[in-house]
C-alpha cells in the first residue's frame, strides 16, 4: 500500500525591510509573507523557505547568518552585488543566492546620458544664472560658432 503525497506546504518569505516596502501582492495565497529588520532576522531566519533582502544596504545578513538552526534554501538581494551579505557560512552553504543583476541598467544608462548632456550644454551655470535672474547669451566650450547657411532663391542669379 502506497501512502499518498502529503500535500505541498506553503513556503515561508521572509523580507528584510527597508523602505519603501516591496509590492508582493501577486505571492497573496502562494506564501506567507514575514517581516524582519536587522533586530529580528537572526530568530526568524530558522523559520523561512526564502530570504528576500531588500534592504540591500543592511549587513544583517552577515552578522545573522551563523548559527543554529536550518536556513532558509534561497536568499535574493534587490541589488546588484551581493558583496553587502556574503560571509563565510553562507558562501560555504547549499543555499542559493541570486540577485537583481541588471535590474539597473536602463536608470544608470539615462542618468549617464543626462550628465553628459547637463556638462555639454554647461548647465550648472545655467542654473545659477537663472537663479539670478540673468540672461545671458552663451555658447558652450568647443561648441564653434555657427556659420550662416547660404540661401538659395529661384531666380535671383547675379549674371541674370
Amino acid at each position: 500500500m502506497t501512502t499518498p503525497p502529503s500535500p505541498p506546504t506553503t513556503p515561508t518569505v521572509l523580507v528584510l525591510d527597508a523602505e519603501p516596502l516591496p509590492r508582493l501582492g501577486r505571492l497573496t495565497g502562494r506564501a506567507r509573507i514575514e517581516h524582519a529588520d536587522a533586530s529580528t532576522l537572526a530568530e526568524r531566519l530558522p523559520h523561512a523557505d526564502v530570504l528576500l533582502v531588500w534592504d540591500f544596504t543592511s549587513h544583517a545578513v552577515r552578522e545573522a547568518w551563523p548559527g543554529d538552526g536550518p536556513r532558509p534554501r534561497w536568499v535574493h538581494t534587490a541589488s546588484a552585488g551581493v558583496d553587502h551579505l556574503m560571509c563565510p557560512e553562507l558562501a560555504g552553504s547549499d543555499t542559493v543566492v541570486t540577485n537583481a543583476r541588471g535590474v539597473f541598467d536602463r536608470p544608470i544608462a539615462e542618468y549617464v546620458a543626462a550628465l553628459v548632456l547637463a556638462m555639454a550644454k554647461d548647465l550648472p551655470t545655467t542654473l545659477r544664472l537663472q537663479g539670478e535672474r540673468t540672461w545671458r547669451h552663451r555658447r558652450p566650450a568647443g561648441v564653434p560658432d555657427p556659420v550662416a547657411p547660404a540661401s538659395v532663391v529661384p531666380g535671383d542669379r547675379a549674371d541674370a
